[in-house]
């Protein structure tokens, strides 16, 4: 406790100190008082530790002996070094000051113990005379006296604080540099990392600048203030307050990094002119980075972070794209050359390609038949499985960070979409990236011309085996049939050289050649090269199937040629389905366009790739367009498979944020619910505009007037066919494909199950569904004839009331029926009945379009 004593007097001056404890009575103060005395002498003048028992002249306490006799040479007042704490007294004029200080508690029995929570009875005295000694008992004070009652307030100021416990009996100490003080009754608390205090006794401790902390706590300079994790000092560090600079997220900074590390899947280059990094991205995370160590941090996230400017191993290029000389591309990895076993791979593949080409002459151009065979459900079976690869292999395409396990199987598929790698071109035919494209844009025009020299070898071969050497039409027709199998492969290499992504460093490479950067003279012949096989592969093959699909219905019956140059594009789709193989040709080419938009936002190239998916899904499920119900199938589920595919890599897909993707997803989600409101609302109002029973309305529904037409056109075929020999119909039936059958025999199980006979069903028949419909005479009249089924021994008869001479036809059966002379018949949708005579039609497949 500090004190400091001023009275107007050249005397001596006194303060003492007497505790109130307990409730009792008025106690006068000098009873059982601590007293401290003093005057000015030489020097700090003299001051005294005394003790009065009572209404007395107090005694120091170096004189008082205690019940054993044992002096007390106990002095509490403080005699420490601190300046601060030195007792003095000194005369100013006519006011004397006395300054000193005690312990709050000292080991005295004749001093007060002063305790934060006991109150104080604090008195003084002066004596206004000039007395210069005090011996024995002090001239008594006279009226210059008084008293007041306190309570210590314990409490440090702001920046300082105790360095003993909390029960008051230690001292406030300014706070050490380091440190920062609250006051009250807290300890000095050490300045965390972030923040330094170079100055002693302060409240809080001062911040260091933005981007900058320190190392441990308790820094006592602003010197110790280094680059924050995330940022990374520029120009000079070894003085302080460096500048710092933000790291980018591909970079890693720890605290007091001189020198970043960088994340795996990025390469940073050298430092640029304004002291920097600059950072590219790999094409793959394998490529990137050397010593790689996981770092985790105390959130639980973590990085995984390599040396600068490193590529993988035996990994060369701005982004890692290729392998140094002497090594080849295997599985993300760069393998050593083997020398001559090197064109092993090579010469496997070309007789693995040959062998191809071979097969595919003679199942594109196996007989024709209406029916799905064996080797046409095999051979559209591989199609659709070679289809499905290459489907998957544009995601490999995309910029998404996919696992190791399906990275893996993406390469693999990487064969189907014209990845030489396997081969070793790297070691046996070009290193560079535009000698290993023009390999990869050349396969389509190899494979041409590996059917031009088949197609000349046939013919010394064929002549010596005494066979039919290659028909020049179809061969055409084989090298057609492997371009449209590969359509999506040939588009992805076409467009490969306009697929770009972008680097953090603001430049862009392309995806499959990373270490090109875009639109540079390295790019050039690259981007000449992909024009000429998208214009002659994606367009040109294209234009050229389209024009073929257009013109087919009228050509196919004017020239036999014609339809053997483009059988590939009819014979494995039904007769009224015979367009379907451009359609097949427009949903490959929308798929291989969609790692080139948007090529840095794979959320949004996986949007984009499971819409083109799901509506050439819904078309699929509308028109059924292969030959056979289970080829139909199989298409729908290689399909379905693909968009569960691609939306589960959606997982591994960096979320996007931005606002035009938002906008596509609402603005799909708006038009699905307006065509579903659109269904509603017909649906509503069909029902709200209902006639009412008793109504005087005549006119029909739609309904009522297709069933009419209906009527009239499969009345129109029985007639027909009642007059038409069995043989003829037997003939036409048994051309008709798979699908057309099942289809039939659909029709005649409705038509038997759904219509009951009016004069009931027979025994051994069918029975008739629960709520099925039953087509009276009277409705019949409505349409001018009479029309019921019934059941025979024969098989299902037809009988037509409203005409003069009933015949009978067997319909939906396998009996025989005796042919008549009848003239065939039509009857029109009004009800009207015209001969016609009976003509056949072939389609280019060699079907029957119409009969």
């Amino acid at each position: 406790l500090k004190v400091l004593v001023a009275a107007r007097t050249k005397g001596w001056v006194g303060v003492g100190f007497q505790p109130q404890t307990g409730n009792r009575d008025y106690v006068h103060p000098m009873k059982d008082s601590d007293i401290i005395l003093g005057y000015s002498d030489e020097a700090d003048g003299v001051i005294l530790d005394c003790f009065a028992a009572d209404v007395e002249a107090p005694q120091q306490d170096v004189q008082i002996s205690d019940a054993d006799g044992n002096r007390n040479g106990v002095d509490t007042i403080y005699q420490g070094t601190d300046e601060s704490y030195r007792p003095w007294v000194r005369v100013t004029g006519d006011v004397s000051f006395m300054h000193f200080s005690r312990p709050l508690t000292s080991n005295d029995p004749y001093d007060t113990s002063i305790q934060a929570s006991v109150k104080l009875q604090v008195m003084y005295a002066f004596h206004s005379g000039d007395t210069k000694a005090l011996t024995g008992y002090t001239a008594y004070h006279g009226p210059t006296r008084g008293y007041r009652t306190a309570l210590l307030d314990s409490s440090c100021k702001a920046g300082t604080s105790r360095k003993g416990s909390a029960d008051g009996s230690a001292s406030c100490d300014p706070c050490p540099i380091g440190y920062y003080c609250e006051g009250d009754s807290a300890p000095s608390t050490p300045c965390t990392t972030g923040e330094y205090q170079d100055e002693i006794a302060q409240p809080a401790c001062k911040k260091c600048p933005a981007g900058l902390t320190t190392a441990v706590a308790a820094s006592t300079s602003d010197c110790d203030c280094i680059c924050d994790r995330g940022y990374m000092a520029i120009g000079d560090n070894d003085g302080c307050g460096a500048e710092c600079k933000r790291c980018p997220s591909e970079l890693f900074c720890e605290i007091g990094a001189v020198e970043p590390s960088v994340v795996k899947g990025f390469r940073a280059g050298n430092a640029s002119a304004d002291d920097w990094f600059e950072v590219w991205k790999c094409a793959h995370p394998q490529h990137c980075g050397q010593q790689l160590q996981e770092l985790v941090f105390s959130d639980g996230s973590s990085v995984e972070t390599g040396l600068l400017n490193m590529c993988a191993n035996n990994r060369i290029g701005s982004a890692c794209g290729a392998c140094a000389p002497d090594f080849y591309t295997q599985a993300e990895k760069c393998e050593s050359c083997g020398g001559a076993s090197d064109f092993v791979p090579l010469f496997f593949g070309l007789l693995f390609g040959g062998s191809i080409l071979i097969a595919t002459y003679y199942v594109a151009n196996s007989p024709v038949t209406a029916y799905t065979s064996s080797m046409l459900a095999t051979s559209v079976s591989f199609g659709m499985l070679v289809t499905g690869m290459q489907s998957l292999s544009v995601m490999k395409q995309m910029s998404v960070n996919f696992p190791d396990a399906w990275a893996n199987v993406l390469n693999i598929l990487g064969l189907v979409a014209l990845n030489l790698d396997p081969l070793r071109v790297e070691c046996t035919l070009a290193s560079n990236e535009v000698g290993r494209y023009a390999m990869q844009a050349g396969v389509p025009l190899l494979a041409g011309c590996g059917y031009c020299v088949l197609y000349l070898v046939s013919f010394p071969i064929c002549s010596l085996r005494k066979k039919t050497a290659w028909k020049k039409t179809w061969t055409v027709n084989a090298g057609c049939q492997v371009l449209q199998a590969l359509y999506i492969t040939v588009c992805l290499v076409g467009l490969l050289p306009f697929q770009c992504y972008g680097h953090p460093n603001g430049k862009s490479s392309l995806s499959g050649f990373p270490n090109i950067v875009c639109f540079t003279e390295d790019h050039t012949p690259l981007l000449l090269l992909g024009i000429f096989a998208t214009c002659i592969y994606g367009v040109g093959f294209f234009m050229v199937c389209l024009i073929a699909n257009y013109v087919a219905p009228s050509r196919s019956f004017a020239s036999e040629s014609f339809t053997e140059y483009f059988r590939f594009l009819f014979y494995r789709f039904r007769v009224d389905r015979w367009y379907w193989g451009s359609v097949l040709m427009t949903r490959s080419f929308f798929l291989a366009m969609t790692p080139i938009v948007l090529p840095d936002l794979p959320n949004e190239q996986l949007v984009m790739y499971v819409t083109v998916l799901v509506i050439f899904f819904t078309l699929q499920c509308k028109f059924m367009p292969w030959k056979s119900r289970l080829l139909n199938y199989a298409d729908m589920l290689v399909m379905g498979m693909l968009i569960l595919v691609a939306t589960a890599a959606g997982v591994y897909a960096e979320p996007s944020r931005k606002p035009g993707f938002t906008a596509f997803i609402l603005g799909s989600f708006g038009i699905t619910c307006m065509g579903v409101a659109a269904i509603f609302a017909n649906g509503l109002k069909a029902l709200l505009c209902k006639p009412r029973p008793g109504s005087t309305k005549t006119g029909l529904s739609s309904e009522t007037l297709a069933a009419r037409t209906l009527v009239a056109s499969t009345t129109a075929v029985a007639r027909h066919l009642a007059t038409t020999p069995s043989a003829d119909v037997i003939a036409v039936v048994s051309a008709l494909g798979d699908y057309d059958l099942q289809t039939m025999q659909d029709f005649c199980n409705l038509i038997k199950h759904e219509m009951h006979v009016s004069m009931g069903p027979t025994s051994g028949s069918s029975p008739t569904r629960a709520g099925s419909r039953r087509l009276t005479t009277q409705k019949t009249k409505e349409l001018g004839r009479s029309m019921s089924f019934h059941e025979s021994k024969e098989g299902q008869v037809l009988r037509t009331g409203s005409m003069e001479s009933q015949r009978s036809a067997r319909w939906c059966s396998t009996g025989d029926q005796e042919p008549t002379d009848q003239e065939p018949t039509v009857v029109s949708p009004t009800g009207d009945v015209a001969v016609s005579q009976e003509s056949t039609r072939m389609s280019p497949a060699g079907d029957v379009v119409e009969f």
